[in-house]
C-alpha cells in the first residue's frame, strides 16, 4: 500500500491554462488549494507531509512531476496534467523543494499551542483553556452525565477523561478498525437517555470482504470496567458498497428531539452515487435508536431508495446541529477544492453534489445553481475544511446566543456565524492558527469545548474573561475579521489594531494594505488619515483606488525594465510602457499575504509574510519577505520590513500610503518640512539621471517649514510633486532618523516620518495656489532607496545577497498642536 502520495489537492478549471496570460504563482496555488489536505504549512494533516524526505513514488524531479500530472485516483487525487501548465507544474515542484529546505532547517514549525492570555473578539473576550493534551488525532467527544468525557482517536482508540485527567489505558475490546487516510475511529455520541440505558454509539471503518476494501459502520455498545461490551450493529452497508477508496467515510452523529439518530456518509470518492437514492454514499441518514427505519423518513416508501435516507446530493458532511429557536437542521460539508458549504437541511431535498458546486475540480466543470437542487446558505473558497458545528445555547457568552460555531480544519480556526432564517448574515473568525479544530460542542455549563486535531491533540474550552468596559477600552487590541473575497474567491482577512487612546489601524492581507488609519485631531475626534479601502466587487476585480499597500519587490522605477547584476543582464516585466514600476504587473501590492496569529498581550501588532518565487516578474532569487505593523500608545504606526533571499536580487520596499490629515479636503495649505538638502535629478520621464543636486533655489526646498503649494507655479503645467529626496544622514548611517513633518492647521494634526531608508519620494495630488473647494487631495511620503538605483552604481545599493537580511523601518508619528 502507498505510504505516501503527492495528494496535492489543487484546483484548476479546465480552461484556466488557456485563459491565464501568465502562470499562476505556486504560492497562490498552495495557499488557496493545497492546505485543505496537507495543512497550512504543507507538513501534513488529512494528507501526508509534502516537506519531509519520504516519497514512495520516487523523490527525483521526474517522479514528483509525474505524480502531479497523473495523480493517484484511488487515493482521491486526480491527475492535473491536463489543467496545469508545464510551467506551473515545474514552478510548483521548485516551490516544494524550497519549502522542504526550510522545513529541514527548522524554520517551519508546527502550530503553537493556544495562548494562556485572553483572546479578543468582536463581542467577547475569552481564554482558550487546554484541559487535556497528548491525544492522537482526536475525532469526536461526548460528555457523560457523571462528568467523564469520552474521546475517539482516529488510529482506533477510545479514551476516557476523568476528573480532568486522560486515563492512560484506552477502552479495551473495540471492534477491529481499518485505519487509513480518512478511515479509523470516527464520531461517538451518548444516547439521550444514557443515564438509564448506558448506550454509546460509535462510527468506525472496517475492512471489507474483498482485499483492500472498506466502509463505515455504526454500532452501539456499553462501557463496563473500561471495556467495550454489549455491541449491537446500527448500520452496516451491503458488501457491494465496500470499495478500495479510502476517503470520505463521514461520519458525524446527532440525535433529533424525538430520539432518532442522524449520521452522515460521504460520497466515498464516487461522486455520482451521491445522486443515487439506493446508495448510502453522499447522504444524511436517519434511523431509530436501535437502527430501524423510521416510518416518516422521506423515501421510506420508494422501492428504489434506502429507507434511511433523509437528504442526498452531499459530498462529505462533517457537522450537524439544530438551531435552538427554529429547530431546523444545519450542516457543514467539504467541497471538492474550495466550495465548502454550510447547508440548511430539509427532508428529501437534493443538495446538488456533484451537479452543482462553487468549488472546482480538474476532472469536471460545475455550475453553482440548477432548478430543483438546493444551493448552500454559505460557501468557503479557499477551503476552511469545516468540521463539527454547534449552535451556542449557553449563557456565559450572551452575545453569541443562538449563533453557530464552526470548527475549521484547513483554516485552523473557530468561526462564529450569525444566521437569519436560512441565510448567513455575518461571520467572524474567533481565533486561528493554533492547530486544526475537529469539532466543537456546548456543554450544559455554557462553555464551548473544542478538539484540536493533531499529534499531539488537545481538548480545550473557551472561558469568558470578565472585562470591565473601561478596562477593555484601555487595553490595546488586535481584532481579526473577514474583509471580503477576491474576484477568484480567495478570502481576505483584516486585522484592526487599537491602542489605549482609541486610535486604530486596519490592515488587510491583500497587498498588506493599510485599509484605514484613524488618529485624533486637536479636539480628540478620531477620523481617517489615509485613503480608506472598503470591500467591493469592483475593487477586488480591478484594484482599489489609492491603496496604502506594500510595494515590492522593487518600489519606484527601473528604466527600460532591465539592469545588470553580477555581470548578467536581468530583464523584469515592463508595465509602464517599456519601463518597470512598483514591482511589475503583479507586485506585492496585489498579493495575498499570510498573517500570523497576533500575540494576545503587548502592543497592537500584526506580522504579514509573503514568498516571492524566483523568476516572478523577472526577478532572480526566491525572496521571503515580511512586514510588521505596530500601533503604539503614542499614536505611531511603525512598519518593520525584513527579507531574505537564496540568490542575489534587488529589494526596495515601501508603503504607498495616500495621506490626508484633514480627513478630506485639499492639501494645498499643509505645511511640509523635509530633512533633505538634496534630491536625485530626474529627466522628463522622471528617471534619475544619476546626478544628486542641492534643493536650495528650487521648488523642492522644504528644509524649513513651507506651505506645500507655495511653489506650485514652478512645477509646470501639471503642478504635482513626484520627486525623490536624499534624506540628510552621514554616509553609511542606517539608523532611524527624522525625514519629514507635515502639519494641517485646520485639524491640528501633525505627522512626522522617521525612517532607516536613504530616500523619500514625495508624491502629491495636483496643487494650486489656493485651496479648491470640494477637492480631496493627498500626499505620499514613500520611504525607500532611490529610483532606478539598480542602474546607478553610485546610489546606495539595493542588492540583497544570500546570508544577509534586509531590514528597514519606517514610523508615522501622529501628534496634534
Amino acid at each position: 500500500m502507498l505510504r505516501r502520495s503527492l495528494a496535492l489537492v489543487l484546483a484548476f478549471s479546465a480552461t484556466a491554462t488557456a485563459a491565464e496570460p501568465a502562470p499562476r504563482s505556486p504560492e497562490t496555488i498552495v495557499a488557496t488549494f493545497c492546505t485543505a489536505c496537507h495543512g497550512a504549512q504543507l507538513t501534513g494533516e488529512r494528507a501526508p507531509s509534502l516537506l519531509d524526505d519520504r516519497w514512495l513514488h520516487g523523490s527525483d524531479d521526474a517522479s514528483v512531476l509525474r505524480s502531479i500530472a497523473e495523480g493517484f485516483p484511488l487515493l482521491g487525487m486526480p491527475g492535473y496534467g491536463a489543467v496545469l501548465s508545464t510551467t506551473e507544474q515545474r514552478d510548483l515542484l521548485a516551490y516544494l523543494r524550497r519549502q522542504a529546505a526550510e522545513f529541514a532547517a527548522g524554520r517551519i514549525a508546527p502550530p503553537p499551542p493556544p495562548p494562556a492570555e485572553p483572546v479578543e473578539s468582536q463581542l467577547h473576550s475569552f481564554r482558550i483553556e487546554t484541559l487535556v493534551e497528548g491525544l492522537e488525532r482526536p475525532w469526536g467527544f461526548a460528555f457523560l452525565p457523571d462528568g467523564r468525557v469520552l474521546v475517539t482517536e482516529r488510529p482506533g482508540r477510545l479514551r476516557i477523561i476523568e476528573n480532568g485527567r486522560l486515563l492512560p489505558a484506552p477502552v479495551a475490546g473495540l471492534p477491529e478498525i481499518f485505519v487509513k487516510q480518512d478511515g479509523g475511529l470516527l464520531d461517538l455520541i451518548a444516547h439521550p437517555d444514557f443515564a438509564n440505558n448506558g448506550w454509546i454509539y460509535l462510527a468506525y471503518t472496517e475492512a471489507g470482504p474483498v482485499e483492500r476494501t472498506s466502509m463505515a459502520v455504526v454500532v452501539r455498545g456499553r462501557i463496563w470496567e473500561n471495556r467495550w461490551t454489549d455491541q449491537e450493529t446500527i448500520f452496516r452497508a451491503d458488501p457491494k458498497f465496500y470499495t478500495t477508496d479510502t476517503s470520505h467515510y463521514g461520519c458525524r452523529f446527532l440525535f433529533d428531539p424525538t430520539g432518532h439518530l442522524f449520521f452522515t456518509i460521504g460520497d466515498r470518492g464516487d461522486a455520482a452515487q451521491a445522486q443515487d437514492l439506493s446508495s448510502p454514499f453522499g447522504k444524511i441518514l436517519r434511523v431509530t435508536a436501535d437502527g430501524r427505519i423510521p416510518p416518516d423518513n422521506p423515501f421510506v416508501n420508494r422501492p428504489d431508495a434506502l429507507g434511511s435516507v433523509w437528504s442526498y446530493g452531499h459530498r462529505h458532511v462533517q457537522g450537524l446541529s439544530y438551531h435552538p429557536v427554529t429547530g431546523k437542521l444545519w450542516t457543514t460539508e467539504h467541497g471538492p477544492v474550495g466550495g465548502d458549504e454550510l447547508n440548511f437541511i430539509e427532508p428529501g431535498r437534493n443538495y446538488g453534489w456533484p451537479l452543482i458546486s462553487t468549488g472546482v475540480d480538474p476532472t469536471r466543470v460545475y455550475t453553482d445553481a440548477r432548478p430543483g437542487l438546493t444551493a448552500p446558505a454559505a460557501q468557503w473558497t479557499p477551503s476552511i475544511a469545516p468540521s463539527g458545528i454547534a449552535f451556542y445555547t449557553g449563557d456565559k457568552f450572551p452575545s453569541w446566543k443562538n449563533q453557530l460555531l464552526v470548527a475549521g480544519l484547513a483554516g485552523q480556526q473557530l468561526r462564529r456565524v450569525e444566521t437569519e432564517g436560512d441565510r448567513v448574515v455575518r461571520q467572524e473568525v474567533l481565533f486561528k492558527g493554533f492547530g486544526r479544530i475537529r469539532t466543537v460542542t456546548i456543554r450544559p455549563d455554557g462553555l464551548p469545548y473544542v478538539l484540536f486535531d493533531g499529534t499531539p491533540g488537545r481538548f480545550a474550552r473557551l472561558v469568558p474573561v470578565a472585562t470591565d468596559p473601561a478596562l477593555a477600552a484601555a487595553r490595546p487590541a488586535v481584532r481579526r475579521g473577514i474583509f471580503g473575497r477576491t474576484a477568484d474567491g480567495i478570502e481576505v482577512e483584516s486585522y484592526t489594531l487599537t491602542n489605549r487612546a482609541g486610535a486604530t489601524a486596519q490592515i488587510i492581507t491583500l497587498g498588506a494594505i493599510i485599509a484605514d488609519l484613524r488618529v485624533p485631531d486637536r479636539s480628540g475626534v478620531m477620523s481617517g488619515v489615509v485613503e480608506k479601502i472598503t470591500p467591493s466587487a469592483e475593487g477586488f476585480a480591478k484594484g482599489f483606488k489609492s491603496p496604502a499597500a506594500v510595494i515590492g519587490r522593487f518600489a519606484n522605477r527601473i528604466a527600460n525594465a532591465r539592469f545588470t547584476l553580477d555581470g548578467r543582464t536581468v530583464e523584469v516585466t515592463p508595465n509602464a510602457g517599456i519601463h518597470h514600476i512598483h514591482g511589475g504587473r503583479r507586485g506585492f501590492d496585489k498579493k495575498i499575504w499570510l498573517a500570523e496569529p497576533p500575540a494576545p498581550t503587548g502592543p497592537a501588532r500584526v506580522r504579514l509574510s509573503l514568498v516571492s518565487p524566483a523568476g516572478e516578474e523577472g526577478y532572480p532569487g526566491t525572496l521571503n519577505v515580511s512586514v510588521t505593523y505596530t500601533l503604539t500608545e503614542a499614536n505611531t504606526l511603525r512598519l518593520d520590513y525584513e527579507a531574505t533571499t537564496d540568490a542575489p536580487t534587488p529589494v526596495n520596499l515601501t508603503n504607498h500610503a495616500y495621506f490626508n490629515l484633514g480627513s478630506g479636503g485639499d492639501v494645498t495649505d499643509y505645511e511640509l518640512t523635509l530633512a533633505a538638502a538634496r534630491f536625485t535629478v530626474a529627466d522628463d520621464r522622471r528617471f534619475p539621471t544619476g546626478e544628486i543636486a542641492p534643493v536650495r533655489g528650487t521648488p523642492l526646498d522644504f528644509t524649513t517649514p513651507t506651505r506645500l503649494a507655495a511653489r506650485a507655479a514652478q512645477l509646470g503645467p501639471r503642478p504635482i510633486y513626484d520627486h525623490n529626496f536624499v534624506i540628510d544622514r552621514p554616509a553609511g548611517d542606517a539608523s532611524l532618523r527624522f525625514a519629514a513633518r507635515v502639519y494641517d492647521a485646520a485639524s491640528g494634526r501633525q505627522m512626522e516620518t522617521w525612517t532607516t531608508e536613504p530616500g523619500l519620494q514625495l508624491y502629491t495630488s495636483v496643487l494650486s495656489l489656493t485651496p479648491v473647494i470640494g477637492r480631496v487631495g493627498f500626499f505620499c511620503l514613500e520611504t525607500q532607496h532611490f529610483p532606478d538605483s539598480v542602474n546607478h552604481p553610485h546610489f546606495p545599493s539595493t542588492i540583497l545577497r544570500p546570508g544577509d537580511t534586509f531590514r528597514s523601518t519606517t514610523e508615522y508619528r501622529f501628534t496634534t498642536r
